[in-house]
């Protein structure tokens, strides 16, 4: 019967010993991730119903979106041999967007002579 208990104690803490490495494990890596994030500079959008705000902000984040684009555009022109002063980013005359799609984005880049 003794060697029963024995068994039965000794699957009990080998188990437990399984559950805490997990347990460990699973925070490390939780840290890991968290501190990924941290360092990329994600930051989480909460929108809240029927808040103003967040919709409002949208074409700030479209125009800020267009500008980084053409600017990564302009910036590939020039190192391709394009002189800086030959490349010109104008915002479209006529924007048919909501503010929310593609349209909205748009920045015109133009070589000029």
């Amino acid at each position: 019967m003794s060697s029963s208990n024995d068994d039965g104690q000794q699957n009990f803490i080998v188990g437990f010993l399984f559950a805490l490495i997990a347990l460990v494990l699973f925070l490390v890596i939780g840290i890991a991730i968290r501190h990924v994030h941290g360092k990329a500079g994600v930051k989480p959008v909460v929108a809240m119903a029927g808040a103003a705000a967040p919709a409002m902000a949208i074409p700030a984040i479209n125009e800020e979106l267009a500008k980084k684009r053409a600017q990564t555009v302009q910036q590939l022109l020039v190192s391709l041999g394009v002189p800086a002063d030959k490349v010109d980013l104008q915002k479209p005359a006529v924007t048919t967007g909501s503010g929310s799609n593609a349209q909205a984005r748009r920045v015109e880049v133009k070589l000029v002579d």
